[in-house]
């Protein structure tokens, strides 16, 4: 090859070489895509960056800062506080509908409160990232729903209820039935028996007549024994009932009854049942029960009767009661006692 062939052959290289590197940076550039003009992609420019700015301020609002909380991280805060609320009041279990709602009403109103004090201090409007999320709301209706089941009665509650109705309308009964009765049997019944207990230097004290009498009868005997409430009329009907159950042999002959459905402990566990759950009234099993359980002696003082006393065993004080056949038309009733004097300076 001549002199002019080699330079002619290296220019074209280095000319090529040239032309290489500039579609080489070419290429670096960004390219404009086809049909958009350049406004358009200024837009999707800028919308990417807003997205992105969003995007950041989501993230941080999840993050501990040292700044003071802004709406979006106490909006968070009160959906996790939300659901631990909610799994707070699904282990209290059976509660109060009156204790259910309070604390339901509570962290409502303070979550109110924050908010609107935050506005207060920094009022601005609200972004969509900022509003209830949809998980929230759940969590808000579950809670209610939660707080509203709660207020449902329960079985026992209305067990309860219906026994308080059906004591209404015996109380309702008795005091009908001792209006049309007359002064004849009860008043000559309470006289026979004012004569049979003031040589004993006591008379007779009234008590409530709801079924419940004989154990309120001796709950007023402890209290005025002791001078201090002691037990209540229900303690003493559970005490009762848990010693007749320790001992079926003693007491299942006072309460088997041949005609009655079950076998003998059958009957005594549902007889035992009965004394704790209702009001069903009293007798001599309970009396010596309780006797027994109190370890004291009891008298039941009754006109045309001679003293009965339970517990003779023990020593001590005894406990008076009064027997009256006649003060209601529809059973028996049991009153308590109390010292004369006590009358006297009434």
């Amino acid at each position: 090859m001549g002199k002019k062939g080699m330079k002619g052959f290296m220019r074209s290289a280095q000319e090529r070489n040239l032309e290489d590197r500039a579609e080489a940076d070419d290429s670096m550039q960004p390219v404009p895509s086809q049909g958009c003009s350049v406004e358009t992609q200024t837009k999707v420019a800028d919308a990417a960056t807003r997205a992105t700015e969003a995007l950041d301020a989501g993230s941080s609002d999840d993050e501990d800062t040292d700044g003071p909380e802004t709406r979006g991280q106490m909006l968070k805060r009160h959906q996790r506080e939300m659901q631990a609320h909610k799994k707070t009041l699904q282990r209290m279990g059976k509660k109060s509908k009156e204790e259910l709602a309070k604390l339901n009403q509570e962290i409502e109103e303070r979550h109110s409160a924050e908010l609107k004090a935050l506005e207060n201090t920094a009022p601005k409007e609200e972004s969509a990232e900022e509003r209830p999320s949809h998980e929230t709301e759940e969590l808000c209706s579950d809670v209610s729903a939660l707080t509203l089941e709660s207020k449902k009665p329960s079985k026992a509650m209305k067990r309860r209820e219906k026994m308080e109705q059906e004591e209404v309308e015996r109380m309702a009964r008795i005091a009908e039935e001792g209006a049309g009765m007359g002064p004849s049997s009860r008043e000559k019944e309470e006289e026979a028996l004012s004569q049979l207990l003031t040589p004993l230097g006591v008379c007779m004290k009234e008590i409530k007549a709801d079924g419940h009498c004989l154990y309120r009868s001796i709950e007023d005997q402890l209290v005025q024994l002791h001078h201090e409430p002691s037990v209540s009329y229900q303690q003493l009907r559970e005490r009762a009932a848990a010693f007749i159950r320790e001992h079926p042999d003693e007491y299942i002959p006072y309460i088997y009854d041949e005609d009655k459905e079950g076998d003998p402990k059958t009957q005594l566990e549902r007889y035992c049942t009965e004394m704790t759950t209702t009001a069903v009234w009293g007798g001599q099993t309970e009396l010596k029960a309780l006797a027994e359980v109190l370890q004291r002696r009891i008298q039941v003082l009754a006109v045309g009767l001679p003293p009965v006393e339970m517990g003779e065993c023990y020593t001590g004080p005894a406990l008076r009661v009064c027997y009256l056949r006649h003060a209601f038309g529809l059973g028996e009733h049991y009153n308590s006692v109390q010292p004369t004097d006590i009358m006297s300076t009434a």
